[in-house]
């Protein structure tokens, strides 16, 4: 007799319509323990099996308590992998990757806003080292970089006097602790 079409059905599904033993598609339900010794025809003595496995496995008493585990190893991978929470865990995943995409498209945005106003900044910064460069009172320097104050510069000037830097070559100052010398290199200002 074979098995009842409800627990055919229920053993193929659990198995996704592939065999216990190799995975492969196009299998038949078959009693672990034949009929004729006794086998019921329920879902607990049912194993989705290829012919070719059901050749090798199904005929021989030995491999039974085999079958059977390869069964249940099988169910609970397909249980796993295609279970309602799997699912939603690849949709989670799914909507994931599209915020993730979202974000990289952001990115991109920031990142050519970003060199917009370094360029700007660069531009400005290179504008304003010339003028300084060119400045030869400290004066000069304050106004042409920009550091005004409303009622004047708001760097210090310094307590020292100034001079030209021969090693630096450039305007300098003194300081009170070693005066008449650049503070930057120390070389006396002439």
């Amino acid at each position: 007799m074979a098995f009842p079409a409800s627990v055919r059905n229920e053993a193929l599904r659990r198995a996704h319509f592939k065999c216990v033993a190799c995975h492969d598609p196009f299998v038949e339900v078959h009693h672990i323990t034949p009929q004729s010794e006794g086998g019921a025809d329920t879902l607990d003595n049912a194993a989705p099996l290829c012919a070719g496995c059901h050749g090798r496995y199904g005929a021989n008493p030995d491999f039974r308590k085999q079958i059977r585990r390869m069964r249940d190893n099988w169910y609970d991978i397909c249980e796993k992998r295609f279970s309602p929470s799997g699912l939603e865990f690849g949709r989670q995943l799914n909507t994931l990757n599209e915020t993730l995409k979202t974000v990289r498209a952001d990115q991109v945005k920031y990142q050519d806003t970003l060199e917009q106003i370094k360029s700007v900044i660069v531009d400005y910064m290179a504008g304003t080292a010339s003028v300084v460069n060119a400045a030869e009172t400290f004066e000069e320097i304050v106004a042409a970089s920009g550091s005004t104050g409303p009622t004047g510069p708001d760097i210090p000037t310094p307590s020292g006097r100034t001079g030209f830097c021969p090693k630096c070559n450039r305007l300098s100052f003194d300081d009170d602790i070693h005066p008449g010398n650049c503070t930057i290199c120390g070389t006396p200002l002439t």
